[in-house]
């Protein structure tokens, strides 16, 4: 019956502080729920006469009431063939946590925006930790979700990389002295490298470190023996090694009580800082001789940044909410790519190599490049997502789109991308 004394009445024409009545309609279906629940009454919405632009929340304080959105706005005739619109410009249509007090919503429709932001998804319904909410010939419609974020290169430059305030070319030998070490930390890693000290006839040649034994053994070695042709000068010092590469994202996502998450790769690691290059040897004959340092290692370089998982598309998403579905008509679009992981930072240059009055030091090894961002995950298109218990359903259907594709590697054999997505008519985690 249509009547002011069963039902609280609301229209897209209507205004904020009216009566709520067929004459004096609300303007807003949130604050008609407000006003049924109050009243004790149902709610009727009117459904020709434009969408509603807002975002519906029902909580354990606005239970037990009944929706019906059927109406012509011009008389509240009913028509079964209307949809009262909920169309919000952004965010989810409806919300519903902790109904456990029977709860109805019947002839609407909730249209969800399309994802705009880099890796926002599209989601026109989300029930939680609900176990008493029915819709019976009510449509979700999600549109497209948006492409993940494509990793970024970082923003660290070479200054911020090497260590502050220290020249780590190797240091020359002098008269009656071999070449200093040259001790170093690099700013971002902690990490430590030492160019080898030059020979003199007090001294013995130094190694330089950290001991790197790839790809010459014999890497940052002091010069065997005296200098004489051929033998004598420090060895270059090894390269760090690359940093870790960042793994793709392994799952689609994560659903919790608040909101569903696509899932990002991981960042990559710095790279090692190379070996310092060895002291250089002193003249057997020339006791006023000595040899040049070596120099430091390069520090590594920075990581690349991690692609960020593709917006879903989901008409239904539902956590631990057992809801009733009755000719519920539930569509989902395509959903967004993953993002790609971007490649790490090239390793900074070691120090340049000490001369000598005798054989020089080694150069310092190259910081080892940054490891690659991992991809993200494609998107999900699905007309219901959910953990827990699965919707029980009667009639309608559903239209699904288009997976998102797995977000690219950063690595240069891909072989950290993404999972690819999934599109399914149901889709349980």
């Amino acid at each position: 019956m249509i009547d002011d004394a069963l039902a609280v009445f609301v229209s897209p024409a209507g205004r904020a502080d009216a009566a709520g009545t067929q004459a004096d309609p609300l303007g807003s279906v949130q604050a008609g729920l407000a006003k049924a629940k109050g009243d004790g009454k149902r709610l009727y919405v009117c459904a020709d006469g434009g969408d509603f632009d807002e975002n519906l929340s029902l909580d354990n304080q606005l239970v037990g009431v009944a929706v019906w959105g059927g109406f012509k706005c011009d008389g509240w005739r009913f028509d079964a063939t209307l949809r009262a619109t909920v169309a919000p410009t952004s965010g989810v249509p409806l919300t519903a946590k902790d109904v456990y007090v029977a709860s109805s919503f019947q002839y609407m429709r909730f249209k969800a925006p399309q994802g705009v932001a880099e890796g926002e998804s599209s989601i026109a319904g989300f029930v939680a930790n609900s176990t008493a909410l029915s819709f019976e010939r009510v449509e979700f419609i999600a549109q497209e979700g948006a492409k993940g974020a494509d990793g970024k290169r970082s923003d660290v430059t070479e200054a911020d990389l090497a260590p502050e305030g220290v020249d780590i070319n190797g240091r020359d030998g002098k008269l009656w002295t071999g070449g200093a070490s040259v001790e170093a930390t690099c700013t971002r890693t902690g990490e430590s490298t030492t160019g080898g000290r030059g020979q003199d006839r007090d001294i013995p040649a130094s190694p330089g470190l950290p001991t790197l034994d790839s790809p010459n053994p014999d890497g940052g070695s002091a010069g065997d023996g005296y200098c004489a042709q051929g033998q004598g000068g420090g060895v270059t010092g090894n390269p760090g090694a690359p940093g870790e590469s960042g793994d793709g994202a392994a799952a689609w996502g994560r659903l919790t009580v608040s909101a569903w998450t696509p899932a990002s790769g991981e960042a990559g690691r710095y790279g090692q800082v190379g070996q310092g290059g060895g002291g250089g040897s002193m003249f057997e004959t020339n006791t006023a001789s000595a040899g040049g340092g070596g120099g430091a290692g390069g520090c590594g370089g920075a990581p690349g940044g991690a692609g960020g998982g593709g917006g879903a598309s989901v008409a239904l998403l539902l956590f631990n909410a057992p809801v009733t579905l009755r000719d519920v008509q539930l569509t989902a679009a395509d959903a967004g790519d993953g993002g790609a992981g971007h490649a790490g930072q090239v390793g900074l240059a070691g120090g340049e190599r000490g001369k000598g009055i005798g054989c020089t030091g080694g150069r310092g090894g190259s910081g080892g490049d940054g490891g690659a961002g991992g991809g993200g995950a494609g998107g999900i298109s699905a007309g219901v997502l959910h953990v827990g218990t699965a919707p029980t359903r009667t009639g309608g259907h559903i239209l699904v789109g288009q997976a998102g594709a797995a977000g690219p590697g950063g690595s240069a054999d891909g072989s950290n991308a993404g999972i690819a997505g999934h599109a399914a008519e149901v889709v349980p985690l």
